[in-house]
């Protein structure tokens, strides 16, 4: 009989601290967050890492399936440079020496200021082992980017005037673009209390369209609050 109660005892432990973790998992169809992490570029213009911050919201549709949203900002500015020769001033027909020795070397900064990346996904839940629940993520981001340009000629061949090689490469102006891709990721999030939850996230942005790459790498850490 003392066996038997302590067996009915244990198994109605289990039973409670599975519903309690069950409960967390599922505290709320509508979850808001913030996020904290890194944001790595990898483009033909610019390449670098920067942190990131940003706010995510959720809504759960189905117990497999949700929608999700987030915005972020990169809080620094990613550049890329290199040197080599940027125009000749030889006339038609001249040999190749004549060229480089008519060439001008330039150095190419290129920088790039990300404004903000916005996803709208559509979440998959995988099934939950206690506290923790994996999810997978497929949509598409929108980057915001400022960008310019800077030219610094180092060499500029004897007898050609610098006004005429700034004429022939004018600087260009800063303008602002968007730069949109597919997006897939995952995360596990760990339920902390019924409500709060803490998820380490993986996003991978491809945005590359012809032949320019913009491909992005987003790590983060959540932190949700299920309503």
């Amino acid at each position: 009989m003392q066996n038997r109660l302590k067996t009915t005892l244990l198994a109605a432990a289990m039973l409670a601290a599975g519903a309690v973790s069950t409960e967390a998992q599922q505290a709320g169809r509508f979850y808001a967050g913030v996020n904290l992490g890194a944001h790595h570029e990898s483009a033909d213009r610019v390449t670098g890492t920067t942190s990131v911050v940003g706010v995510t919201l959720g809504f759960r549709l189905r117990r497999a399936i949700g929608v999700e949203i987030d915005l972020n900002r990169p809080q620094s500015e990613l550049s890329r440079e290199y040197t080599g020769t940027s125009v000749s001033f030889a006339g038609p027909g001249a040999s190749r020496e004549e060229i480089e020795r008519l060439a001008v070397v330039t150095r190419f900064i290129n920088s790039r200021r990300v404004l903000s990346t916005f996803s709208a996904v559509v979440a998959y839940y995988l099934p939950a082992s206690g506290r923790w629940s994996p999810r997978l993520f497929l949509g598409v981001t929108n980057h915001m980017a400022r960008e310019r340009t800077e030219l610094i000629h180092l060499s500029i061949p004897e007898g050609i005037d610098p006004e005429r090689v700034r004429r022939t490469m004018p600087e260009q102006a800063p303008f602002v673009r968007e730069l949109g891709g597919l997006t897939i990721g995952g995360s596990v999030g760990f339920a902390v209390t019924r409500r709060l939850s803490i998820a380490p996230d993986l996003r991978y942005d491809y945005g590359s369209i012809g032949d320019e790459i913009n491909n992005v790498l987003r790590t983060s850490v959540r932190v949700l609050w299920s309503f």
